[in-house]
């Protein structure tokens, strides 16, 4: 309890207490630095020589009692011992230097702690493999140690030299502590913090290292230390080391302990990695690994060795040399009886397209070296190896092994054995960019089981050759191939029969499909021939033994089974039924040859012709063939784009034998002899026979010679001739329901002329009306079994 009495200054009232405080405080904070220190210039510029072992140059110098008695020092140079080179030791903006309160009292001025603000360390390492920081530790293990002062950094950066060389490595935004041993021979206490980085890269997202625990010099020098990495990218880390980026992405961490004589600080501590994958490959989040490793490292010497510790299927190994100045590094992975499945895993990191549902099993062998680079040397060994997808059956690997060389890879040829079904596979490529080509050798094996993308989109076959997968960066993956097929069945889109190939030699890849020596059908009729299609472009070179003209519209247009509804809708002219769309969209080139060709009751024989489908329109140009002993040439067109074909033909017909075509019943048997030219223009539309003679319209010009008519007789005298020798008949003609309708004749009979008109079919097989002059006659001859009106 406060006496009254008292003033109210005195220390022994709250008042005052409270008084003289506000006091303090002010005279500490306003005054003091008012006072004018650098009369304590050189007793501070000595103190820190002292206790550096090491000249100091200061700036501007205030005294400060708060938080403590000290004073702060503006652009501070600490200078370098000769023996470590001319450049200085330490350079920083300001430094706080608090003093020993005791040692006040006698006159002198002895440093508690220095605090270094944003200060630029170098730390060198000269000729005779000492560094110069150890001269700093020997004098605070020798006499003086009771005088060296607690050392912080805030803000700092550490620079290593090497001689006169400045490594390009150093710490950036270092905090740190350095305490001084309490007495002789003792040890520092060192906390650390700093982030790794290059002079010459940013590495702006590199994770801090952080270290904390005791260094004791001396004869028996010590480390006992605690150090961590916090997660890093791993491409920074290895531009850390190498300068430049592998393109592997991911996180490494590290925690670390180290005990022991410098030259040999034994190592324990876990390493942990997290999705490890190439660069343009999505992050999988697939967990964390954690690996457990002990070594030894040479602090002087720069030299680092760890390895995994314990019974591991992975096992691994690593050493890193020079890593202040020229970093020299090594690793070493064994397998020993891993499983396989991680595999496909790591695969997908690195770019490789697999099916999502892909499992690997069996076991890995191997071993694997980094010789200063991220990509591997060695090989690595699947045995009993099983690959599967959902719904298929398995993959057989048996043993394979792959060979690294850096980025390639080389998969040695292997059988796999599927089913009943054996094939040899080889492959090869580049780990960054991804780049795989893989080779797949058959004999015999049905394309089902080979499941590749076959060729065309063939259904069903044997495949006797070589296909080949190819994958380059930033491309989806392609199959080709090249071998022969057979037994095989190949259903175009739009086709109503399938094409049965009995032998074909195929190459096909991306941007196309060749095919040489076809030997197959469609139905009932049979081709060889070739085709190569690319680009929605095709050239075809076909030869057909028979062919049926309107089988054309039923292998191109497939119709469904006829319904009631589709009968009336027919009968009454309402079928509008479109063709498919494919049929406007292809295009093919090439030629033809027939060497039946069936139109109608008309033969041709050994037909040659260009083609050409476009727009869903068969062009045949350059047309030749042969019509009984006559040669057939022209263009043929035929229209598939609309709901009903319609076809048209320009032909010059030289040399038809009239004999062969009454035989063939395209005309009576009335025609005994003769030959025939003829300019012919066709024109015909429908989906059936019965419809196109309905509507079929052709017409042109013709010459005959030396045509020969039997059972003719004459009107209206009624006289039988028996057989008519006409020497010339030329004219135009129609064919239309009534029969061959011929007009503006003109006929040599004999040495006499004559002109008129007439027909070939109806009631009369052949019926003329001539006339010569004021003459006027008919020529008829009615054999029964001419051909009916409108019918080619």
């Amino acid at each position: 309890m406060s006496d009254p009495k008292r003033p109210w200054w005195s220390l022994r009232r709250p008042a005052g207490v409270l008084w003289w405080t506000a006091a303090f405080l002010l005279f500490a904070g306003f005054v003091v630095p008012l006072i004018h220190a650098n009369r304590f210039r050189r007793q501070i510029q000595t103190a820190l020589e002292q206790a550096l072992g090491r000249r100091v140059e200061i700036g501007e110098i205030t005294l400060r009692l708060l938080p403590a008695p000290g004073f702060q020092m503006e652009n501070v140079v600490v200078g370098e011992d000769p023996a470590f080179g001319a450049e200085h030791f330490a350079y920083m903006t300001s430094m706080q230097a608090r003093v020993r309160l005791r040692a006040l009292w006698t006159g002198q001025v002895q440093l508690a702690s220095l605090i270094l603000s944003e200060p630029s360390l170098n730390l060198v390492k000269n000729a005779q493999g000492k560094w110069n920081f150890e001269t700093l530790m020997e004098r605070a293990g020798g006499a003086a140690a009771t005088y060296s002062p607690y050392i912080g950094i805030d803000d700092g950066r550490v620079n290593f030299k090497f001689g006169d060389d400045k490594s390009v490595f150093h710490f950036q935004d270092v905090e740190a502590a350095l305490s001084p041993p309490r007495d002789a021979g003792g040890r520092w206490f060192v906390r650390f913090g700093g982030r790794p980085a290059r002079t010459d890269q940013v590495l702006s997202g590199m994770g801090r290292v952080r270290g904390q625990g005791s260094l004791t010099p001396g004869p028996q020098p010590a480390v006992n230390l605690e150090l961590a990495l916090d997660e890093s990218p791993v491409s920074y880390l290895l531009r850390l080391v190498e300068g430049r980026d592998h393109g592997v992405h991911g996180t490494l961490g590290a925690r670390l302990k180290l005990s022991g004589e410098p030259s040999r600080v034994q190592v324990e501590g876990t390493l942990q990695v997290d999705d490890v994958h190439r660069w343009d490959v999505m992050p999988g989040h697939t967990g964390q690994m954690e690996t457990p490793f002990r070594g030894e490292w040479d602090l002087p010497g720069q030299s680092l060795h760890l390895e995994t510790a314990g019974r591991q299927p992975v096992r691994g190994e690593f050493t890193l040399q020079h890593y202040l100045s020229r970093p020299e590094w090594r690793g070493t992975v064994e397998l020993q009886g891993m499983t396989a499945a991680p595999l496909v895993r790591v695969a997908r990191h690195f770019g490789a397209a697999l099916p999502a549902d892909l499992e690997l099993k069996g076991t890995l062998e191997g071993r694997i070296e980094f010789a200063g680079s991220a990509w591997p040397q060695g090989s690595v060994r699947l045995e009993e190896g099983r690959l599967a997808t959902r719904g298929s059956p398995a993959m057989e690997l048996g043993t394979a092994e792959v060979a690294l060389e850096g980025k390639q890879f080389v998969l040695r040829a292997t059988p796999v054995r599927m089913g009943k079904e054996t094939l040899e596979v080889a492959a090869s490529g580049d780990l960054n960019p991804f780049r795989v080509e893989a080779e797949i050798l058959a004999r015999g094996t049905r394309l089902d089981a080979l499941r590749v993308p076959a060729p065309a989109s063939v259904a069903a076959g044997v495949w006797d050759g070589k296909v080949v997968y190819r994958q380059e960066p930033g491309e989806p993956g392609a199959w080709s191939g090249v071998g022969t097929l057979s037994a095989a069945r190949w259903q175009p889109k739009g086709l109503e029969a399938p094409v049965e190939i009995a032998s074909a030699r195929v190459q096909w890849d991306a941007h196309g499909v060749q095919v040489e020596g076809i030997n197959g059908a469609v139905g009932e009729t049979k081709f060889t021939g070739s085709c190569r299609a690319a680009e929605g472009e095709s050239t075809c070179r076909l030869r057909v033994r028979e062919l049926e003209l309107g089988q054309l519209d039923r292998w191109l247009r497939p119709r469904q089974a006829a319904s009631r509804w589709a009968v009336w809708k027919r009968a009454l002219g309402l079928d509008s039924a479109q063709p498919g769309a494919w049929l406007k969209t292809a295009r093919v080139e090439g030629s033809i040859q027939v060497d039946r060709l069936a139109v109608g009751k008309w033969t041709f024989r050994n037909v040659r012709s260009g083609l050409a489908w476009k727009k869903g329109t068969l062009l045949l140009t350059g047309l030749r063939g042969e019509a009984g002993k006559g040669v057939v040439s022209g263009v043929v067109q035929v229209e598939f784009a609309g709901s009903i074909p319609r076809y048209s033909m320009q032909t010059t017909v030289r040399g038809v034998d009239l004999r062969s075509l009454a035989e063939s019943g395209a005309l009576p048997e009335n025609f005994q002899r003769g030959v025939a030219d003829l300019r012919v223009g066709l024109v015909a539309v429908g989906r059936t026979a019965a419809e196109l003679r309905a509507s079929l319209n052709v017409h042109g010009v013709f010459e005959g010679r030396g045509i020969a008519l039997e059972d003719v007789e004459t009107e209206p005298q009624g006289d039988a001739l028996g057989t008519v020798e006409i020497r010339i008949l030329a004219g135009q003609f129609e064919w239309n329901r009534l029969g061959l309708q011929l007009s503006k004749l003109k006929m040599a009979l004999g040495k006499d002329l004559y002109e008129g008109r007439g027909t070939i079919g109806g009631r009369s097989a052949v019926a003329l009306d001539m006339s010569s002059g004021v003459r006027q006659w008919r020529l008829i001859s009615d054999r029964t079994e001419a051909p009916a009106a409108g019918r080619p």
